[in-house]
């Protein structure tokens, strides 16, 4: 690609320009490979080894037919249960919180490493996406329980990324004025 531009005669700085953005969104990409590991691990796989391997030889369509009986398809239904019984014993700060913090850097991977996905719209369909994605896993492996709630939560933590990201994307082109 630098030899083509080269030989197109396209001045060298432009070319140092054109290269650190590719590295720049190389980075980024790779970065949001290791973040979505990371929600793996975090989602699914928050038991040991053994547990999956018990899991996956005992598996059959009865842990989907359980897992659509045990799912929550009401929006509002467990965050309404945590709000109320915060102080019961549940770890209703943890679920909330940690759905909604897992998808903060959702937030702010998409719309960098994308340039296409930089507005508010996309960069919720995609973090929307993705929790579904998740959601769904957990449903046919059988290593979670689907919850409406968490895609919302992990819509709100998108947002607030993309919120993060537009403050500081509006911050940086006010002091390059």
């Amino acid at each position: 690609m630098i030899f083509w531009m080269n030989c197109l005669g396209i001045p060298r700085n432009d070319i140092e320009v054109f290269v650190k953005q590719q590295d720049r969104k190389r980075l980024l990409i790779a970065l949001f490979v290791v973040y979505i590991l990371f929600l793996l691990k975090a989602i699914l796989f928050k038991y040991s080894f053994y547990y999956y391997v018990y899991e996956l030889k005992n598996w059959s369509l009865h842990v989907v037919h359980t897992g659509f009986q045990m799912a929550n398809w009401h929006p509002f239904r467990s965050i309404r249960m945590y709000l109320l019984y915060y102080d019961k014993g549940i770890r209703s700060f943890e679920n909330l919180a940690g759905n909604v913090s897992l998808f903060i850097p959702m937030g702010i991977f998409v719309p960098s490493a994308w340039e296409k996905l930089n507005k508010w719209d996309w960069t919720l369909l995609v973090g929307g996406l993705i929790s579904f994605g998740l959601e769904v896993l957990q449903l046919i492996t059988g290593f979670g329980f689907f919850d409406v709630d968490d895609i919302l939560l992990n819509c709100l933590g998108t947002m607030i990324g993309f919120g993060g990201y537009a403050l500081f994307r509006r911050y940086l082109n006010r002091d390059a004025e």
